[in-house]
């Protein structure tokens, strides 16, 4: 065994549905993590009083304890409670308002494209939580050709208290980021050359969280560049999920 090899990274996945279990245990395993695998709540913390995942991923709909409360019970305790705990699910009607409620990091839906949930997964595997919300008043820097874009995520980030300083080519990137310390930056794939510039901000001394902005249902744009994202939010843009991931981008950023 190879000793200076860094350890793999747990999952615990929760899912009282034995196929789904499978299906989910095959996507995961690009991840190239450790998983654990419990079909119902009450499993899944009798096994986190035996060992600590780097990350929850359960289902929300389940019998006696759906996925909603087991996520309070996990943030209820001192020790747990800056685990990611991330739900999959199908539920569409006040999924945003419930997750906040109930302390979820992030919500993934059972028909995600893969390449999106091994982005958004990767994320919180990686990331750390410095402060138990985020710290706004920060700056993001998001380049898009599309001015009406532009002015619509400065007004949906507006809320949070996040400055957004827009840019309309990807040559004015690195000039922005030479001038300011951005907490996060917003790439519209719709520019040309995305590749390019994150390879070169990847090689940077600090290299600063990318999330992308893709096409709904071109999710294959976001596959050559996977390994240099952050994050990933589909267009058009709705509110909440634009306020949620760009948040969570900022408060993993440090």
């Amino acid at each position: 065994m190879n000793d200076s090899m860094p350890p793999r990274p747990t999952i615990l996945l929760v899912d009282d549905d034995k196929h789904m279990r499978r299906l989910l245990v095959a996507r995961l395993e690009a991840l190239g993590a450790e998983l654990l695998v419990a079909g119902n709540a009450q499993e899944a913390l009798s096994l986190l009083g035996r060992t600590r995942p780097a990350l929850v991923l359960s289902d929300a709909v389940m019998p006696d304890l759906d996925g909603f409360e087991l996520c309070r019970r996990i943030k209820a305790d001192p020790e747990f409670q800056d685990l990611p705990f991330v739900l999959i699910t199908s539920l569409n009607r006040d999924v945003q308002e419930r997750c906040r409620e109930a302390g979820v990091d992030d919500h993934l839906a059972k028909q995600e494209e893969d390449v999106v949930l091994r982005i958004r997964l990767r994320h919180l595997l990686e990331g750390r939580y410095p402060d138990p919300q985020p710290r706004f008043g920060a700056a993001v820097l998001f380049a898009s050709p599309a001015p009406s874009l532009r002015g619509m995520l400065a007004a949906q980030l507006a809320p949070l208290e996040l400055r957004v300083e827009a840019v309309a080519t990807l040559e004015e990137v690195p000039p922005a980021l030479a001038r300011e310390r951005f907490k996060g930056l917003v790439v519209d794939l719709a520019l040309p050359g995305c590749a390019d510039l994150l390879a070169r901000l990847r090689q940077a001394a600090n290299p600063i969280p990318v999330l992308a902005l893709y096409t709904k249902g071109r999710e294959d744009d976001l596959l050559p560049l996977e390994a240099r994202l952050q994050d990933c939010l589909a267009k058009p843009l709705a509110a909440k999920p634009c306020q949620h991931r760009i948040s969570l981008l900022v408060r993993m950023s440090e």
